[in-house]
Order: structure tokens, then C-alpha cells, then sequence
């Protein structure tokens, strides 16, 4: 989302400078490569370039077609296949096995709407599934909207798999090209405590580019740290916490958990990280004075001892830790080494 972001910045940037750009977009990908669908890659016709479509590999070779695409006002497609040591390819010797789809679109007209539609999705904060339409013959986008009901051309599994996975799929008919993809809603997370291990969990969001929502004492938050946050709330305040919200408690004070405990269970969606910082002992005291509110059941949805088991030491450590588990849990990961993971990085 932090680069999806910054694309969309510079588009603004591009638009108002006068300066022409295009957009190149991974549409698919069969086998391994370092870059999903979904990937972008924005180029201005002074061969300047944000975000990308590979680690590094394809990005010279694409500024050189995104050049001819702008030159001749043209949708491109480009091909990548890096799955055979083809002296005659692009992709030998570049690590990765697989073969790459990539759209790249001069459209300014298209770009624009595209950022001005995703600026408006990031205020809602909402998931929204795209459907990018765009014609073989005037290279033109027909419909960038919310899919609300399944279009007739892609197939109910893939469908669902992108409405509830995340996973992105391209398909083309005789007359069009079609990307369908999911953009997920930005992260928000909630840090309950103004102890100095919560400044080093917001700096660390900051650089993710989170919102952050920051509830504890208002006198006892630094300045230059209040600057970083989305809001900040009093112990008292009302807060409007969404069910796709990731939740941190670090307060060190056990009877303000149990107080906040008890105001977030009855609202708790089951899939929502709510994380409290403490080791199992204290787990057990605060069910224990909860035992109408906290059952097993919420219990075992509850990250505690927070954060991914890394031997963090250190409040920076123990920061990464936790937002580590955040990642994990909203991926439907378990924080396991790579390495031992059956199956692909991405599947």
C-alpha cells in the first residue's frame, strides 16, 4: 500500500508539472518472480521511474518500452519469461523462474481516474475489487469501478478467490483485455500506552506508512510523536474502532487492561488482531478477572505474549516483532521460516 501511495503522489505530481507518464502493471505471473500481480511501475517521459515490477531485474528494459508506448500513445503488452536459461531472453540468469505479463498504459486519462479512485478508497479505508476493461483496438479504459456483482467473463471460482484472497487475475477476450484485482483497505492499528516501547512501534509504522491511532495519557505523548499519528485519544475518549483495525495493547498497567479488555471483547470481529503485551502469567491474570467476559474461546484468538517469536530484545525488536505478527496474522500466515514453508513463496 506505501507504494501504491507513493504512484499515486507522483502521479499528482506528473499532472500538475505537465510532465507525460504511462503506467506499467504485473497482470500475471506463472512459476516464480519477485513482483506479484498487482505490481506497478510508473515511468515519466524523462525516464524517471517509482515503484516497480521486479527486484530490480526488468525495470531497464521497461523504462525503453514504457518510451515507445508514450511515443506512440499505445496500451503495450510485454512478455517476460525467465523459466529457461535462453541465451536469447531477457530473463537469463536473473534468479527467478517464471514468465511475466506486463500491461503498460500511456492512458493519462485512465491514470488520472485511476488515482483519483483510489484516493477515494483509501479515505473510506474499504477493500474494493477493480475491473480494468481495456480495448485491443483504441486502447482505451471502458470501466474502472467497484465490482459489485461478478462480471459474465471470469469464472464464479475466480471470482470468489479474488473477492476473498486478495489473488488478481487477467484474462483477454478478441476484442479486450480484462484485470480483475483486489486492493486491500489501508492498515490502521490502534497502540493502547504512551510508555516509550509505543514510540518505537509508531516509528516503525510510520515508515510502513500505517495509520496509527494512539490512546493513553494526552499530557505524556511527545509532540514529535503526536505529529506522526493519525489521532490521539484520552483513556476516557470515545473511539470508533473498525472491525479490520489491528489492536496493541501495551498500557503496563493491569487494571487499565482489564478495563479495556472488557469495553473491546463484545465488539471484537473473530478475525481481528487484538495483540496485549505480557507474558502468559499475566494472560492467565487477566482472564481470571474476566471470567465472564474472556472465555477460551476469545481467549485463543488473542495474541499473548505479543509478537512473532524472534528472541527480540529491546523495544525496536519487540516492534518489529509485533508488527511481524500483524502482517502474518492478516495473511493468514503462521511467522514459520520460508525455507521450511511447502509449496510457492506466494501461494
Amino acid at each position: 500500500m506505501k507504494e501504491l501511495k507513493q504512484i499515486i503522489r507522483k502521479i499528482r505530481d506528473l499532472q500538475n508539472e505537465g510532465v507525460s507518464f504511462c503506467l506499467a502493471t504485473v497482470v500475471h505471473v506463472d512459476g516464480s518472480a519477485y513482483r506479484r500481480q498487482g505490481a506497478r511501475m510508473l515511468i515519466s517521459e524523462n525516464g524517471d521511474w517509482w515503484g516497480g515490477i521486479s527486484g530490480g531485474c526488468l525495470e531497464g528494459d521497461m523504462l525503453k518500452k514504457a518510451q515507445f508506448a508514450m511515443m506512440s500513445h499505445s496500451l503495450q503488452t510485454v512478455q517476460y519469461d525467465t523459466r529457461e536459461d535462453d541465451p536469447f531472453e531477457l530473463g537469463i540468469g536473473l534468479g527467478c523462474n517464471g514468465l511475466i505479463d506486463i500491461l503498460i498504459i500511456p492512458d493519462q486519462e485512465y491514470l488520472i481516474s485511476f488515482a483519483d479512485l483510489l484516493e477515494r478508497q483509501m479515505e473510506e479505508n474499504v477493500s474494493t475489487l477493480l475491473l480494468h476493461i481495456f480495448s485491443k483496438k483504441d486502447s482505451k479504459l471502458h470501466c474502472i469501478t467497484k465490482c459489485m456483482e461478478r462480471p459474465v467473463s471470469i469464472d464464479e471460482t475466480s471470482w470468489t478467490a479474488c473477492h476473498n484472497l486478495g489473488s488478481a487475475f487477467f484474462w483477454e477476450t478478441e476484442d479486450e483485455y480484462c484485470f480483475l484485482e483486489r486492493i486491500p483497505a489501508k492498515s490502521r492499528l490502534w497502540i493502547f500506552g504512551n510508555q516509550f516501547d509505543s514510540l518505537n512501534l509508531i516509528e516503525l509504522c510510520e515508515w510502513l506508512d500505517w495509520e496509527v491511532h494512539w490512546v493513553g495519557n494526552l499530557t505524556k505523548m511527545p509532540s514529535t510523536y503526536v505529529a506522526k499519528v493519525s489521532s490521539c485519544y484520552g483513556w476516557e475518549d470515545a473511539r470508533s474502532i473498525m472491525p479490520t483495525d489491528h489492536l496493541v495493547m501495551m498500557t503496563h498497567d493491569f487494571d487499565r487492561d482489564v478495563r479495556l479488555i472488557s469495553e473491546i471483547i463484545p465488539s471484537l470481529n473473530p478475525n481481528q488482531y487484538l495483540g496485549i503485551l505480557g507474558p502468559k502469567k499475566r494472560m492467565d491474570k487477566l482472564q481470571s478477572a474476566l471470567s465472564n467476559t474472556l472465555t477460551n474461546e476469545i481467549r485463543n484468538r488473542i495474541f499473548s505474549p505479543v509478537g512473532l517469536d524472534l528472541g527480540a530484545q529491546g523495544p525496536y525488536e519487540i516492534a518489529v516483532a509485533i508488527i511481524s505478527e500483524i502482517i502474518a496474522h492478516a495473511n493468514g500466515r503462521d511467522g514459520h521460516f520460508l525455507r521450511k514453508r511447502s509449496g510457492s513463496i506466494h501461494g
